[in-house]
């Protein structure tokens, strides 16, 4: 069986086709794959949320490029096809799309206080890949609070190294106060928040087209423009832009984003969406799905949790990587290499970048600008200073208990 099928089309970056389902015994194993995933978190996935991106298939030979284990796991429950979507390139084209798939997502790395929040926000942890929700720690890994496993998430201000919870009913208020300020224009309530902060963020020339009208189904795909999607607003990974923009310059989108269709947002493909727009690209390919907030929240977690849990076959992996003429597009470098033939381990995560955010809403600075603002906060009060400023108080408990400098 085929459990809530939706593929996906590539943009005109790579020679693509139309989604479609296959039979699983239609197509073959990447030799030489250095991914070992954990199965049974992707067989989890997939029982609850279905398949909801599709599988990346070397049109000539038929072999996986992306998405070896979602195979294997339908395989295992029993499914006999797979949503897939093809792509055309040599060997080495196909070695790097393997490599790049994999390394872009060991190069990301978690915001805990969001990670912690968006786990908070379920009723229970099926399909996300969690057993227990990690508890926050301060910079020195000492334990802030105990974390309670069913409760209700609060409203969270974070401001470069600060961070602060604030009443729903106070946030409302201040949400339709600052909402009223910008003609009801969410888009533009990050550039608001950066004007009562003081902090002076560049505001590029605007290229908007006419709102685009989609007409979706549950099952919808092609090519959208850029600026007709969002970020999720509570995404909890951090990833290497930059290692993405390589990627997408050399090898293409060879996977569409996940977005819901009910809002918008991207599900699946944060980084991608962000690297695309900082590369100049005015459209991008995306699946879109139809599902509620809480399912939004276990696709988010689940789609990184199962790269959390993959590793390598060293073996292999060092393999493929010497057997290419070039690593450019792979995520990985010399330096790399080098330290996995040594047996060292290979280049840390990416760091989690100063941001400012109140709820969902982000402001559009650089994490220069942001730091630059931050040096600026009187350490005396900082938080009390931060929320006057933005109009928005902290609970009362949360200078006492809550109020962190992250």
């Amino acid at each position: 069986m085929l459990k809530r099928l939706y593929g996906g089309m590539l943009s005109n970056q790579t020679p693509s086709h139309f989604q479609q389902t296959i039979e699983i015994s239609k197509i073959k194993r990447f030799e030489g794959n250095p991914r070992q995933g954990d199965i049974g978190t992707v067989k989890e996935s997939l029982k609850q949320l279905g398949q909801y991106r599709p599988v990346v298939i070397h049109r000539p030979t038929s072999r996986i490029l992306a998405g070896h284990h979602v195979v294997e796991a339908a395989r295992q429950l029993g499914w006999t096809h797979v949503a897939i979507t093809y792509v055309d390139g040599d060997e080495e084209f196909c070695k790097k799309v393997i490599l790049a798939d994999n390394r872009t997502n060991d190069l990301s790395s978690y915001r805990d206080d969001e990670l912690q929040m968006l786990l908070e926000s379920l009723p229970d942890l099926s399909a996300t890949g969690f057993d227990e929700i990690p508890q926050l720690t301060d910079s020195n890994n000492m334990l802030i609070r105990p974390v309670p496993k069913h409760i209700t998430p609060s409203i969270r201000v974070v401001a470069a190294d600060y961070f602060y919870k604030v009443d729903k009913e106070d946030f409302l208020l201040w949400e339709s106060d600052i909402l009223a300020s910008v003609g009801g224009k969410k888009v533009n309530v990050g550039i608001a928040i950066a004007k009562r902060l003081n902090i002076a963020v560049e505001i590029l020339p605007s290229k908007k087209t006419k709102e685009v009208e989609l007409k979706l189904t549950t099952v919808d795909v092609g090519t959208f423009p850029i600026g007709s999607l969002e970020q999720y607003p509570l995404n909890p990974r951090e990833g290497d832009v930059g290692a993405i923009s390589e990627s997408l310059r050399v090898l293409g989108q060879y996977r569409p984003i996940v977005a819901n269709r009910r809002n918008r947002r991207i599900l699946v493909g944060n980084h991608t969406w962000e690297a695309a727009r900082l590369l100049g690209w005015k459209e991008i390919s995306v699946v879109w799905v139809d599902v509620d907030e809480e399912t939004e929240a276990r696709i988010v977690l689940i789609d990184n949790r199962a790269n959390d849990l993959a590793q390598y076959d060293n073996s292999a992996l060092t393999k493929m990587l010497t057997s290419l003429q070039s690593l450019e597009g792979t995520g990985w470098d010399g330096d790399d290499v080098d330290d996995l033939l040594a047996g060292r381990t290979t280049r840390q995560k990416a760091k989690p970048r100063l941001r400012i955010q109140v709820g969902g809403y982000k402001v559009p600075a650089s994490p220069e600008e942001v730091n630059k603002w931050s040096l600026s906060i009187p350490k005396e009060n900082a938080i009390e200073h931060i929320a006057a400023l933005l109009g928005l108080s902290p609970k009362s408990s949360t200078l006492s208990t809550e109020g962190w400098k992250i």
